[in-house]
């Protein structure tokens, strides 16, 4: 499966929601740690995502600009 911010977000979801069902508290506990750490990596992997697409348009544009077309 892709490492997707949408993916790992999910994930968060998900973890929130057993954690909200679980009677124990150690295993709320462990989905609350579980959920904060696909939090985490859902927004780390967002950033990633918004540079590579900020990336890409920046070669985009040098390459139209340079060369009237995107590819060489």
């Amino acid at each position: 499966m892709a490492n997707t911010s949408e993916y790992y977000q999910h994930c968060a979801e998900e973890s929130l929601h057993h954690a909200e069902a679980s009677i124990l508290a150690n295993v709320r506990e462990r989905h609350l740690h579980s959920a904060a750490a696909w939090q985490a990596m859902a927004e780390r992997v967002a950033k990633i995502e918004a540079n590579r697409r900020e990336s890409q348009e920046r070669e985009l544009s040098s390459r139209l600009r340079d060369h009237g077309r995107p590819f060489p």
